[in-house]
Order: C-alpha cells, then structure tokens, then sequence
C-alpha cells in the first residue's frame, strides 16, 4: 500500500506493515519486500521475537450505509468532537479510553469499515460498539 510506505518514510520508522502480510523494513528497501522479510525470520529465534511482542485483540465489521462518501464526512466530524485523533490517511485513525480504532469506507460496496485493537478483547468490543453506534447514529 503506497499509503503505508509514504508514512514509514516520512515518519522515519524503521518497519511498518499491513495485515495482508507485508511489511517493509526500511534500513534495507523503501517498499514492501517478502523475500527480505522471510530472510530476516529465518535467521531469528521466533519463540524470542514473540516475547517481545504485546498481544492485541483485533476485531473488525462493516456496516451497509447509503451512501459512504457523505457517512465517512460525518463521521469525521464526530469523531472529531469526542475524540483523540490520531491519522487521516486511509479513513480515520483515532483512540477511545486503551483502543484505537480505523473507520474507512470500503473501496468496493457501500459500507464502512471498522477496525478496533486493543490489549483486551473486551476493550476491542467495547471500542467496536461504540464506533458502530456513533456510525448508525451520525
């Protein structure tokens, strides 16, 4: 995604990737490389890598609007009032209490997306709800 590669390199971040599996690791190339990611894991201990990562709970859903372009607007602007914003990119990114959660409208059906995360499944949830309902209620 040229979005995620732009702001790798414009925030000089070291790695970033994408859950589709790619990921770039931007001391070596400035774009996504499997070959290079796959190399890198190889030569590494993976019971070690993952204790260094945190775990996060991930859930999405997507919800029928009528017209996407002018929901996502709204959207935005309530988003705005009541929370912390965090990236416009690709939707709106932004966080709620221990969860940060990506609204963006679907490139393919009239829907938005949502994404949540958090360090718990039930801050996930609790995020997801009430993006949901701010989306049906804007």
């Amino acid at each position: 995604d040229p979005f995620v590669i732009d702001r790798t390199i414009e925030t000089g971040a070291e790695l970033s990737g994408e859950p589709n599996g790619h990921y770039c690791f931007t001391q070596f190339v400035p774009y996504n490389s499997g070959t290079l990611a796959a190399a890198m894991i190889a030569g590494s201990d993976l019971n070690e890598i993952r204790k260094k990562l945190s775990d996060i709970s991930i859930l999405k859903k997507s919800i029928e609007v009528d017209d996407k372009s002018d929901s996502m607007e709204r959207v935005k602007k309530e988003v705005g009032k009541r929370f912390k914003i965090l990236l416009e990119i690709d939707g709106i990114k932004f966080q709620t209490d221990n969860s940060r959660v990506l609204i963006r409208s679907s490139g393919s059906s009239h829907k938005l997306r949502i994404t949540a995360e958090s360090e718990t499944e039930k801050g996930a949830e609790n995020a997801l709800k009430k993006s949901e309902k701010l989306i049906r209620n804007t």
